[in-house]
């Protein structure tokens, strides 16, 4: 079996192959302790900050529905007031017709 080489401009792209038994150096090592240990303190306190905001947010959402209601409530109003206007409108219109009507007969 030949010796197969990458092209130099892929040595970052593979690394060489280390054997199986062979473990990392000493400060890659104390590296991944410390990051190991700082993503075991760190996540208990990402989880409370999450479950603070989801709290925050039903809240939120909550408060949004109850404005949502009383707009919808606010819009409904509005709009019988308008259409009471509309039949007023219409009836003071009929009688002016009606009124004019028998003015120009009379």
């Amino acid at each position: 079996m030949q010796n197969v080489q990458f092209p130099r401009r892929f040595e970052h792209a593979h690394p060489p192959v280390r054997k199986v038994n062979e473990r990392n150096p000493y400060p890659f090592i104390l590296m991944n302790l410390f990051l190991s240990l700082q993503a075991a303190c760190t996540a208990p306190m990402l989880m409370m900050s999450q479950n603070r905001l989801a709290a925050r947010d039903r809240l939120e959402a909550h408060n949004d529905d109850e404005i949502n209601r009383k707009a919808e409530e606010e819009v409904r109003a509005v709009h019988d007031h308008l259409s009471a206007q509309d039949e007023a409108l219409t009836k003071i219109v009929e009688t002016l017709a009606v009124r004019l009507n028998g003015a120009a007969q009379g």
